[in-house]
Protein backbone atom coordinates (compact mmCIF):
# COMPACT_ATOMS: atom_id res chain seq x y z
CA UNK A 1 0.00 0.00 0.00
CA UNK A 2 1.34 3.81 -0.74
CA UNK A 3 1.37 5.54 1.86
CA UNK A 4 3.31 9.15 3.25
CA UNK A 5 5.22 7.11 5.64
CA UNK A 6 6.19 5.12 2.79
CA UNK A 7 7.55 7.59 0.51
CA UNK A 8 8.82 9.20 4.15
CA UNK A 9 11.19 6.22 4.65
CA UNK A 10 12.29 5.88 0.81
CA UNK A 11 12.96 9.29 0.87
CA UNK A 12 15.65 9.15 4.22
CA UNK A 13 17.01 5.97 2.50
CA UNK A 14 17.97 7.23 -0.45
CA UNK A 15 19.57 10.34 1.39
CA UNK A 16 21.42 7.68 3.63
CA UNK A 17 22.58 6.42 0.21
CA UNK A 18 23.96 9.28 -0.61
CA UNK A 19 21.65 10.50 -3.28
CA UNK A 20 21.76 13.90 -1.29
CA UNK A 21 25.37 14.33 -1.37
CA UNK A 22 25.51 13.24 -5.48
CA UNK A 23 23.44 16.46 -5.96
CA UNK A 24 19.53 15.56 -6.00
CA UNK A 25 16.84 17.38 -3.90
CA UNK A 26 14.09 16.20 -4.76
CA UNK A 27 11.84 12.81 -4.67
CA UNK A 28 8.73 13.23 -7.41
CA UNK A 29 5.68 11.04 -6.83
CA UNK A 30 3.97 9.34 -9.65
CA UNK A 31 1.48 6.86 -9.13
CA UNK A 32 2.15 5.76 -12.33
CA UNK A 33 -1.87 5.72 -13.69
CA UNK A 34 -2.71 6.39 -17.08
CA UNK A 35 -5.82 6.60 -18.36
CA UNK A 36 -6.99 5.41 -21.93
Amino acid sequence: CISEQLFMEMADRMAQDGWRDMGYTYLNIDDCWIGG
